[in-house]
């Protein structure tokens, strides 16, 4: 069992290298967040092994498997193979980015299928507007459950290897909300009248790739990671949060429209800085929130897994 782990682990790992340089914090990004939020963990009490998965020690299991988290969190942008797999490629996408403008000033609703109610309500697509908050949220609470499984079940090789993925997923789609152009219809150029579509400048890639380039990293003095109170507001603060910063982004090109920012620029190289800050320190508070919610969960009487 503890072979089948590892190699379940192995291959996960193996996902980061193929992801395209163009993708949001890339494989210089996305990775290297969630290695860097495993270290806004709490630490584990002395003597935990890796190997046990209790309140003193889960933290272990995420320092000992910090690669396989971080390749694990660039699957998401894998999910999305237009050719091979139509289908997936048109569920997926929406689940990276929300255009917020869209939805009218409206509040968003706590759940999906409210979501979709209100957005026929005012005449757009989900698959238009988008649907980030929404993974967020829902990868947080797949990794709650698991977590609650481990509680009961600590040494489960197949229990260990379940969390690692889920929450080098959820990571992904909490480090793409950091980044302003995944909350917004100017996602890739400013959206202009009739249709507000992007007209593709390539600002959105520029940005993508700024991490990558400005190699932003975690202050020394950075404080634990702690659990949010609730989930679905600290979702929907991190969104106003990032959305905030969308004329900030624009404020980056070297000319109108032109979708060219200079990486040399200390705007830009703060900008990365704080976004890397931010993404890294919410993927960790996810973990943590996770954790500690599933201490309150009640699994089914029909679940036999664990004493």
């Amino acid at each position: 069992m503890k072979n089948r782990l590892i190699t379940v682990i192995g291959i996960v790992s193996l996902l980061g290298p193929t992801l395209p340089a163009q993708a949001w914090f890339a494989t210089q990004g996305h990775d290297e967040i969630t290695r860097t939020a495993v270290a806004l963990l709490p630490v584990a009490s002395p003597g935990c092994n890796g190997r046990e998965v209790t309140e003193a020690c889960w933290t272990s299991l995420f320092r000992l498997e910090a690669e396989a988290l971080a390749g694990a969190s660039v699957a998401p942008d894998l999910f999305k193979p237009r050719q091979a797999a139509p289908q997936l490629d048109a569920q997926e996408n929406p689940e990276h980015y929300v255009d917020l403008e869209l939805f009218a000033g409206r509040s968003l609703p706590a759940q999906r299928y409210e979501y979709f109610a209100a957005l026929r309500e005012v005449g757009v697509a989900p698959e238009r507007i988008g649907v980030l908050p929404y993974a967020i949220t829902e990868w947080t609470q797949r990794l709650t459950v698991t977590f609650a499984q481990l509680r009961r079940d600590p040494l489960s090789p197949g229990l260990r290897a379940q969390s690692v993925i889920l929450a080098g997923i959820l990571s992904h789609y909490a480090a793409d909300l950091a980044q302003p152009l995944h909350t917004s219809i100017h996602h890739n150029g400013r959206a202009l009248p009739p249709d507000y579509e992007s007209p593709r400048t390539g600002i959105h890639y520029a940005i993508d790739g700024v991490l990558g380039k400005t190699s932003p990293t975690l202050p020394p003095d950075a404080p634990v990671a702690e659990p949010f109170e609730d989930l679905w507001t600290a979702v929907l603060t991190q969104l106003a949060e990032s959305h905030s910063h969308v004329t900030t982004v624009y404020s980056f090109e070297t000319a109108p429209a032109s979708g060219e920012i200079d990486l040399e620029s200390e705007a830009v190289r703060a900008f990365a800085q704080e976004r890397f800050e931010i993404a890294t320190r919410f993927v960790a508070r996810l973990w943590v929130t996770a954790w500690e919610d599933s201490a309150e969960m009640t699994l089914p009487g029909w679940y036999a897994g664990g004493p």
